[in-house]
């Protein structure tokens, strides 16, 4: 099983495509390390050096070289397709190569233009960027959370509102969020957690939301079973959430306006 001891012995063989290997499961279960951020051979080496766990940080070059090599190789091959299954792509790449024994395609052979790699360098830069910014905001108190739970309901901000009752979650040490994979129970808990914890009724088209969004993250990156792992799905979020658009916003302003209409005419 990889963990950061297998990485060191990986490197102590002078192994660097079982390094990587290992290196890419232990990022695809959800840990915090981190992946370079170029193609470019000489940022490439740099960017890995920096990406060492601490107890690999006696490296050399020359394994630097060849891991920024492979490296380069695996994400063109994967045709450099950011988005949330991205490492889980990557090691299925290295997988398939150990298993069949072939050679990862030349470097000559690629197929990308400098335009194109200077884009997905880019692209991967800014995603890392987002992941870093998410890691560093902290924890919100619980009042505060409570608050973004509740303005999250009337703009039907499903993001907000799971990042809400996560880090409630975190600070109270209840499991305020379904641990299930199933989505008919996913449902029941959704309606049981915001009825008990913020004393209002979740609209169908929230409640859809919030579990088809529930699905998504724990997926990717597994059902959450301890402090450690929830604050893993509160950055995860944080890093992949997608703002409301203006129209998606107009249309919940005019939910809320016929909502208070109806209340008042009751």
């Amino acid at each position: 099983m990889a963990h950061i001891n297998t990485l060191y012995d990986a490197i102590q063989r002078n192994d660097p495509v079982n390094f990587l290997t290992d290196y890419l499961t232990l990022v695809v279960r959800g840990t915090s390390l981190t992946l370079p951020q170029s193609l470019e051979l000489a940022v490439v080496k740099l960017q890995w050096r920096d990406c060492m766990p601490r107890q690999c940080e006696d490296v050399s070059d020359v394994f630097l070289e060849d891991l920024a090599h492979i490296w380069i190789k695996i994400v063109q091959q994967q045709g450099a397709k950011l988005g949330e299954t991205f490492p889980q792509e990557l090691l299925e790449i290295m997988m398939s190569r150990i298993i069949e024994n072939t050679p990862l395609p030349s470097q000559d052979s690629k197929e990308e233009s400098i335009d194109q790699i200077r884009q997905v360098t880019s692209s991967i830069s800014t995603s890392y960027k987002k992941e870093k910014k998410a890691r560093k905001s902290g924890i919100m108190s619980v009042s505060n959370a409570l608050k973004r739970a509740r303005e999250s309901l009337e703009k039907e901000d499903a993001d907000m509102l799971i990042l809400s009752l996560l880090q409630i979650a975190i600070r109270t040490d209840k499991p305020l969020v379904p641990l299930s994979s199933d989505p008919e129970k996913i449902e029941q808990r959704w309606v049981f957690i915001i009825s008990k914890i913020l004393k209002i009724r979740v609209n169908k088209r929230l409640l859809e939301k919030l579990t088809g969004r529930w699905l998504n993250i724990t997926s990717n990156k597994g059902i959450p079973k301890s402090k450690k792992e929830l604050k893993e799905l509160v950055y995860h979020v944080r890093t992949t959430r997608e703002k409301p658009s203006k129209v998606e916003g107009a249309r919940n302003i005019k939910n809320r306006f016929l909502n208070l209409l109806s209340k008042l005419l009751e």
